[in-house]
């Protein structure tokens, strides 16, 4: 489900003076005023009073409800043939401000202005979104959307979103290492993917547009199995969050190298935090943490010769000297001489 499908349901909805409120994912992301994921469907809340005539909006639309186990008048689906999902819950309130139909939003809880697309939409208020959000297991996905409210909003992130079974959450005196999710992307571009200056001694390129930092974003998701032990993957990448004031201001980790046959460690923060020894405090625990939780035994690290700061870190970790190099640009034009390392990991 798109952003311009669900805006042109919503329209549509105006049109014929439906009022809805959005819910579920999109309504996350229209708090947030971006998008942060895909959305498999919509979720809106809508009067019981309105709901005969949504029911035939919907038919005269080409949608047909789709039966399901817990289908009844006030809370069913209704999907079209290109196989668009739209989640219908139906309330009433009395005069009092109290549920006395369908699905009990809470007073107050109908009161949120979310944006998708620059447009303004009626969805669930933050509060009520995020108490909603968490009032299940979670999967990946509503993992995703509690960090992204309480980082938006500000609010504290609950201890089941921050350690729920094997989400690489890692704690150091000064930092917060955690996966990066959709919702980053701004963060990151503005901060340090987008910034020629930060990439200037690195083998990528800086991202162009928040897209490029989505599509990266995308590459180094985590990922976990059916049991929720984590996947093996070519990255295993880190956000650096200072505990102090909660701010996202750089990444790092290990990525694959096919011709080392190894992890190479990897790092880039904002301008504005460097030479303060946060680099050398994620690595570090990043490098325990591979040790003992993801079996692996030996990294590789590298700089290029005038890089003095990054050269810095490797020798703060530890690193032992291999050889010097040419490292090639992704470019595939430019060439930076390098010097290369490798560090035995011990648990």
């Amino acid at each position: 489900m798109t952003s311009e499908n669900v805006l042109d349901l919503y329209n549509r909805f105006q049109e014929n003076g439906i009022v809805v409120w959005i819910d579920g994912g999109w309504g996350v992301d229209a708090l947030l005023g971006r998008q942060t994921r895909e959305h498999e469907d919509l979720d809106i809340a809508a009067q019981r009073k309105d709901n005969a005539r949504l029911r035939r909006l919907f038919e005269n639309e080409g949608y047909k409800e789709e039966k399901r186990f817990d289908s009844s008048e006030f809370m069913y689906v209704m999907k079209s043939e290109a196989g668009k999902s739209v989640d219908i819950h139906a309330f009433e309130y009395d005069e009092n401000g109290k549920n006395i139909y369908g699905i009990a939003y809470p007073f107050g809880s109908l009161t949120g202005l979310g944006i998708i697309n620059e447009q303004k939409v009626n969805c669930i208020d933050q509060k009520f979104m995020l108490q909603f959000k968490t009032g299940y297991e979670p999967k990946e996905k509503d993992i995703q959307d509690v960090q992204a409210l309480c980082e938006h909003f500000g609010f504290e992130l609950p201890d089941r979103y921050t350690s729920c079974n094997n989400f690489m959450i890692i704690e150091t005196d000064r930092l917060t290492l955690r996966p990066l999710i959709l919702a980053d992307a701004e963060t990151a571009y503005h901060g340090w993917t987008g910034d020629a200056e930060v990439a200037e001694y690195v083998s990528w390129l800086p991202h162009h547009s928040i897209e490029d930092t989505i599509n990266w974003l995308k590459e180094i998701e985590w990922r976990r199995d059916d049991t929720g032990n984590i996947s093996p993957s070519d990255n295993y990448i880190w956000g650096f969050v200072l505990k102090e004031t909660g701010e996202l201001f750089g990444s790092g980790g290990l990525i694959w190298e096919e011709g080392d046959q190894l992890y190479q460690v990897g790092y880039n923060i904002k301008k504005s935090h460097w030479n303060n020894g946060y680099t050398t405090e994620a690595m570090r625990a990043i490098l325990r943490y591979a040790a003992k939780n993801l079996g692996i035994k030996r990294v590789a690290g590298g700089h290029a010769k005038e890089n003095l700061a990054s050269a810095n870190v490797i020798e703060k970790l530890g690193f032992i000297y291999d050889r010097d190099d040419v490292t090639p640009h992704v470019d595939g034009i430019r060439h930076f001489d390098s010097r290369e390392y490798y560090l035995d990991l011990e648990v």
